[in-house]
């Protein structure tokens, strides 16, 4: 859908997409925390569960 972007992860050297597309307009906090989320508890495919993953230095690139 036009509202909604896929969110693509490279953490540790892996890299996988968050398994749910998340809207568009979202800011770059909420991508972050969503991110840390899912890294944290292993729900992103591709990459393997980390703990203590943060994501506050991130950078967030939108790609129209």
């Amino acid at each position: 859908m036009e509202t909604e972007a896929r969110v693509n992860v490279t953490h540790n050297g892996s890299n996988g997409d968050l398994a749910e597309p998340v809207p568009s307009d979202a800011t770059d906090a909420e991508v972050k925390r969503w991110v840390t989320e899912a890294v944290r508890n292993g729900s992103v495919p591709g990459i393997d569960a980390d703990p203590r993953a943060s994501f506050d230095d991130y950078v967030v690139d939108r790609f129209a």
